[in-house]
């Protein structure tokens, strides 16, 4: 554990190159100096692809601009809206504890997509200093994300809500959302349409794990958007592809969780059929494979939204399903 200061390069205008913070933890420092009029907008951004607004730095003149930060992000750029600037230099710095956040995503929503979603299983993760989730996209109305212990009764976390006025604060090509932070312990998660979806919309997430303390199991989500997938030790396979039909994985030896997060298992005809590793076989089957959803290998796990992990003994050459 560390303390780690990381450059964030000052575009002249648009948005500057994205940093890779995904190793800090905790509380961040952001420091913003130089003469400048007008503003810069720090955007966050869980996978370093899709960014949404977190601080704003303004100024008229000389400026030294210190603010604080939390919630767990992959990456951050700035986006400039100033003129007249001189000599601006910007950093962020933090504890830097690698391996203990981590992040996931939700299948994305389509046009025309409302009500409530198939649910995510953060179990597995086991998430110690909270989860904040970043949106992409338009919506009339509200997205509503919710939490349950039981993925059977929901309650709302918070919403990301139509904001017209936002451009105004992030010039060109707004992003309409700031990130919203929850401290909530919960171990499903799913979104709630209350509106109408305009465009393709995105939520991820991320939170610290807080392995220092010896918390969580450390397996990270991996989303899986298509067919097939050759897993590798300590992830959790977020298996939204089940929503659109069947997926297939490989498992290697060591520690993976497979999660139905599309839903489709069972009643979509969408099985999770997991491979063992060579020379393997899972013990409650005695076979080489594993199916979860429909024609499912056990009937604990014929149903929709399951999740399993999966732990290999390489005294036994058997993967145990827990």
């Amino acid at each position: 554990m560390s303390i780690a200061i990381f450059p964030i390069p000052v575009p002249s205008s648009g948005d500057g190159s994205p940093v890779d913070i995904s190793s800090l933890a905790g509380s961040k420092t952001v420091t913003l100096s130089g003469t400048f009029k007008g503003s810069y907008v720090l955007l966050g951004s869980h996978n370093g692809v899709k960014f949404s607004p977190l601080l704003a730095f303004s100024a008229g003149g000389p400026e030294g601009i210190q603010r604080t930060l939390d919630g767990s992000l992959a990456a951050v750029k700035l986006r400039s809206l100033a003129s007249s600037s001189s000599g601006v230099a910007a950093s962020i710095s933090g504890i830097s504890m690698p391996g203990d956040n981590s992040f996931g995503t939700f299948a994305p929503l389509s046009p025309g997509t409302c009500g409530p979603q198939p649910s995510v299983d953060l179990g597995l993760t086991d998430y110690q200093s909270g989860l904040n989730f970043i949106a992409n996209g338009d919506v009339q109305g509200s997205v509503v994300v919710e939490g349950s212990l039981d993925n059977v009764r929901f309650n709302p976390i918070g919403a990301f809500t139509e904001q017209p006025a936002s451009a105004s604060f992030l010039g060109a090509s707004p992003l309409s959302f700031s990130p919203l932070p929850t401290n909530d312990l919960v171990r499903y998660v799913r979104l709630n349409i209350q509106g109408v979806i305009l465009s393709s919309f995105t939520v991820t997430f991320g939170g610290s794990q807080d392995s220092s303390s010896g918390s969580g199991t450390g397996l990270t989500p991996v989303a899986v958007n298509g067919s097939t997938v050759t897993a590798t030790d300590g992830q959790l396979l977020q298996c939204n592809y089940t929503a659109t039909g069947a997926v297939a994985v490989q498992l290697p030896t060591g520690m993976v969780g497979v999660v139905d997060s599309g839903g489709g298992a069972l009643s979509g005809n969408h099985p999770i059929t997991v491979t063992a590793p060579a020379g393997y076989t899972f013990l409650w089957t005695g076979t080489s494979t594993f199916v979860i959803g429909a024609g499912a290998s056990l009937p604990e796990f014929a149903a929709n939204g399951c999740s399993a992990t999966f732990v290999t003994n390489s005294t036994t050459m058997k993967v145990e399903v827990i």
